[in-house]
């Protein structure tokens, strides 16, 4: 075909597919970028705007319009020729951050695969703007393939990934869900995914959901009904629920005054935030399950008997303050996330979180009425591991050596063992308000990835430990509101800290004299300036001091 040219012909391609530059071996490839500011508002035609507007409100509304546009030259010509009061078309684009402009986008969508369609509307309908990482995990559960799909979309120019978030222009996201509407205009419950709450609320009291239905997204915020115990019964297909709050309201929400009888086995995800019933259906079946999320529920457990779990990669049931008891997880081979804080009712913890290999981050923070925990040690791939505020724990609990993060404050540890040692990967320990803590060992300088040690509140914590050897990564070291009265020369081994804190430290009377060579930010504050006042005129290299 270029034969027909002649040389130093130019060929200029257009096309929203990057793929075709690729089949054409083009040599460079620009792409357009949105109108500015000032182009934009030219684009705009004062001629075709609805006459007897003053000056101020023509203003207002030019520059309103030119934000919504986005820089689009097809959607500022839309804004130009559209038949609706420019004070009518202002209020809709208040009501809605994503508005159908006909006959522009459609074309973009056409020729997509039914892996490309379904992630594009999945993403338009539910998931714009949030991490990609956690979409590519439903997506892959649900049978799609995301890593493919999000790259060709991204190609089409149809999908944006930045800053590790999935992203589109609001107008390709209302053409989407037009798509959707348009798969049943009369009958929402015909329709493959919903998200308007009134649509919504249509569907759950006439009891009008179908087979056809495969995705429902609510803010509850925005409404409140009775549903019926048969409300899932007829959408077999179902396979994300979400039920959530943008501003928690008393008395919003879905009702369930009859319980509940029936959810789909083919659910990937299940949110609902503050579930109000106290299980969930017994002949539920979560093998499909990956993501499990029931914050602020009302569950005393989740069900009886054992259930096969293997898919499920997150469960999060925190502050659900009625839950007594965990199902066994031993078929939960590929979970990563468990999340229980505020499980104030919660006393055991089942012995079957021992075989979570996968296991990444276990958070039990706040579970006050928790006595033990099961060993984690063999859980090889755990990094996060927080029991902050289990104020009936007594013992250090024996944990992975790959662990990360250590949370233990407001326990009633007394000494943490020499064991600490073993954990070589450990990056934060935190035993804030452990007022019980008596005894910091040695060993802890054999730490050497320890960033971050936070002791605050340890009030029954007289000394730190004579170090026997430099530790070169810690940076931020908090004893404020500790008993120490004075600390060793060993300090100095500290050559990376950055931050010492002694906020409140009533008993502390004196540092080593070798603790001014190092330049690290001090902070003192309600401590007793009598007794320290002898060090004062030393300190003119600090960089941060308060003094009160």
């Amino acid at each position: 075909m270029l034969s027909y040219f002649g040389p130093r012909s130019r060929i200029v391609i257009t096309s929203r597919n990057r793929h075709v530059f690729v089949l054409c071996k083009t040599d460079h490839v620009y792409e357009v970028k949105p109108l500015d500011f000032f182009n934009s508002l030219r684009l705009l035609d004062p001629g075709t705007f609805q006459s007897g507007l003053s000056h101020e409100l023509y203003e207002t509304l030019s520059l309103e319009l030119v934000k919504f546009s986005n820089g689009n030259p097809q959607v500022l010509q839309f804004l130009s020729r559209s038949s609706r009061e420019w004070t009518s078309l202002s209020q809709e684009i208040q009501k809605s951050s994503a508005i159908y402009i006909p006959g522009i986008f459609e074309r973009s969508c056409c020729g997509l695969d039914d892996n490309e369609k379904n992630i594009f509307l999945d993403i338009a309908c539910f998931f714009r703007r949030m991490d990609k990482d956690d979409v590519a995990m439903l997506l892959d559960g649900c049978g799609f393939s995301a890593h493919i799909g999000f790259k060709n979309l991204v190609d089409k120019s149809l999908l944006t990934i930045s800053h590790n978030m999935v992203d589109m222009l609001k107008f390709l996201q209302a053409t989407g869900r037009e798509i959707v509407r348009r798969e049943s205009i009369d009958r929402p419950g015909d329709r493959s995914r919903l998200w308007d709450a009134e649509d919504i609320k249509g569907v759950f009291i006439d009891n009008i959901g179908t087979s056809a239905v495969e995705g429902i997204f609510l803010d509850m915020s925005q409404l409140k009904c009775d549903a019926k115990a048969s409300v899932f019964d007829k959408m077999c297909n179902l396979r994300l629920l979400k039920f959530y709050f943008s501003n928690v309201i008393n008395n919003h929400g879905v009702s369930l005054p009859q319980g509940l009888e029936y959810l789909p086995s083919k659910l990937r995800l299940l949110h609902w935030e503050y579930y109000p019933i106290s299980s969930l259906p017994q002949c539920f079946d979560p093998k499909n399950l990956v993501e499990l999320n029931l914050p602020n529920s009302c569950v005393k457990k989740l069900w009886k008997g054992k259930k096969s779990l293997e898919n499920l990669k997150k469960m999060r049931l925190s502050y659900s303050h009625r839950l007594t008891k965990l199902p066994r997880l031993t078929s939960a081979q590929n979970l990563e996330l468990l999340d229980l804080e505020g499980c104030e009712s919660l006393v055991r913890i089942s012995h079957s979180i021992c075989y979570l290999k996968k296991l990444v981050s276990l958070n039990l923070k706040d579970c006050s009425n928790l006595e033990s925990v099961p060993s984690t040690f063999y859980l090889e791939s755990l990094e996060v591991l927080n029991l902050s505020g289990c104020s009936k724990l007594e013992n250090f609990p024996e944990t992975s050596p790959n662990v990360k993060e250590l949370y233990l404050g407001g326990t009633v540890i007394r000494e943490i063992p020499s064991s600490i040692k073993n954990l070589v990967l450990l990056q934060k320990l935190d035993m804030e308000n452990s007022k019980h803590l008596v005894n910091l060992p040695t060993s802890i300088c054999k730490l050497k990835h320890l960033e971050t040690l936070n002791l605050s509140g340890c009030s029954s914590l007289e000394r730190f430990p004579d170090l026997p050897r430099k530790m070169k990564c810690l940076k931020s070291l908090d004893l404020s509101r500790t008993a120490i009265k004075e600390l060793p020369s060993s300090i100095s081994y500290l050559t990376a800290l950055e931050e010492l804190r002694f906020v409140g430290c009533k008993s502390l009377v004196r540092l080593p004299d070798n603790a001014w060579s190092l330049k690290f930010k001090v902070e003192f504050r309600q401590i007793d300036t009598d007794k320290f006042s002898k060090l004062w005129n030393r300190f003119g290299w600090l960089k941060k001091v308060h003094f009160s």
